[in-house]
């Protein structure tokens, strides 16, 4: 009995020898580093390359070197002396096939985030493949498809470096990076960039359909916006909580503003945004290379947000309702609601920073002013630059309004042009001026 216990023993230990011996084999060759370098590709639906790639039994793999970019582009958005993964164990996956990251770490990573001529981000279509990429977990309700599950990511001393179409640059830098799965349904992230922190976010998001998210932000950018900006503004800062959710391309959601500041000016309360692809965009998405982008598209719609001034006499003004649309170079707003000192107004206009052009119209009822002056009244603005540094100016002001004095009615024009916005001739036509005194 003994003697065949010995036996078994001894053919399980040469099993073991031998499948050890063979794994090692395997280890050796570079089918282990291919097989988890396409699947890495294909877990995040990026394209990874590395000069050279170490693989553990335990599922750790060492990638130095790395670049990754968009399967189609030519540059590289990310480049790192190291990247680690950590992922299903090797023999498993040698046998099964089925790849899981759980975690990601990148040291010092270079990122470029570029934006192109018609306004689109680079990283809106690093957004949408990582969106696409699966993953274990929960069903979602109504369909077979499961949500992604996120990996642990570490990013540790990275740079980033935003490109603009026109040769524009900046550096952002230190940024840190640490997310972790709170459970299968909940990811909690916490990003700090700058030193001293210039922007922080902290919060939670629940991988799946529609990617429901919240975060607290923290923004105060400061000398980051010299490359758009001659003089930023000081102070510029943002406290705020944002809470939303991804549909069809698009981040909607709600951001409260507890504490927001621009030069002499303040703000606090709620505001809804839309950002993400236009219809446009999402169309040529659809229809392949061969459709023209519009670039993205941000709608932000005032809910009973309040705007504080210096001026002492304004100094408050509360913007109702109303919506605000960006779209690559144009702005327009659509009846917005203002509401200050006892009146009310509404603001619609439109512009084109590259075209250099834009419009305004403004009406107002019954607004209160000193010396018991009640007034109302229409203003019309265009501004046009058929020349390079040459801008045009029309501006019509139709006002009436009573006083203890008397009531007055009147229409004013005024229009300027010249050779740039210091170099301005101005021409002012009363049309209509009426004075209904009282005594």
């Amino acid at each position: 009995m003994k003697r065949w216990l010995r036996r078994i023993l001894a053919t399980l230990l040469i099993v073991i020898v031998l499948a050890i011996a063979i794994t090692q084999i395997v280890l050796w060759t570079d089918y282990p580093r291919a097989l988890v370098l396409r699947l890495v590709q294909q877990q995040l639906g990026l394209r990874v390359e590395a000069a050279s790639l170490s693989t553990g039994w335990f599922g750790s793999t060492t990638l130095s070197d790395v670049k990754v970019s968009l399967p189609l582009a030519d540059d590289s958005f990310l480049v790192m002396p190291t990247m680690e993964v950590e992922h299903t164990s090797l023999i498993p996956l040698l046998f099964t096939r089925k790849f899981e990251l759980s975690g990601i770490e990148l040291r010092k990573p270079d990122v470029v985030v570029q934006r192109d001529a018609n306004g689109r981000w680079n990283f809106q279509d690093v957004a949408e493949l990582l969106l696409k990429a699966g993953g274990g977990g929960a069903a979602e309700p109504g369909t077979k498809k499961r949500p992604p599950r996120l990996p642990r990511l570490r990013v540790t001393d990275a740079t980033v470096n935003v490109h603009e179409y026109d040769g524009r640059k900046l550096v952002i830098a230190p940024v840190n990076v640490i997310g972790d799965p709170q459970g299968p349904l909940v990811y909690r992230y916490d990003a700090a960039a700058g030193s001293p922190k210039r922007l922080t976010a902290v919060g939670l998001v629940s991988p799946g359909e529609n990617w429901k998210h919240e975060v607290k932000i923290f923004a105060e950018p400061g000398d980051w916006l010299t490359p758009w900006m001659k003089n930023p503004p000081s102070p510029l800062v943002l406290n705020g909580d944002w809470a939303g959710v991804v549909h069809e391309g698009r981040i909607i959601g709600r951001l409260v503003i507890a504490d927001a500041k621009y030069e002499k000016f303040g703000a606090r309360g709620r505001v809804m945004v839309q950002a993400g692809r236009s219809d446009a965009d999402a169309a040529a998405g659809a229809g392949g290379a061969g459709g023209a982008r519009a670039g993205a598209l941000a709608i932000v719609n005032p809910q009973d947000l309040v705007l504080t001034t210096s001026m002492a006499t304004v100094p408050e003004l509360r913007l109702a309702s109303g919506a605000i649309e960006i779209l690559g170079s144009t702005l327009k707003a659509k009846q917005i609601r203002v509401s200050a000192l006892g009146g009310s107004a509404q603001v619609d206009g439109s512009g084109d920073f590259a075209a250099q052009s834009a419009e305004l119209k403004a009406t107002w009822l019954e607004l209160p002013a000193p010396r018991q002056i009640q007034h109302s009244g229409e203003l019309t603005m265009s501004v046009r630059t058929p020349f390079p540094g040459g801008p045009q100016v029309d501006a019509t002001l139709v006002t009436r309004g009573a006083a203890n004095e008397g009531k007055w009615t009147g229409e004013v024009r005024v229009n300027g042009a010249g050779r740039g916005w210091d170099d301005m001739t101005w021409v002012v036509n009363a049309k209509q001026l009426n004075w209904d005194a009282k005594y």
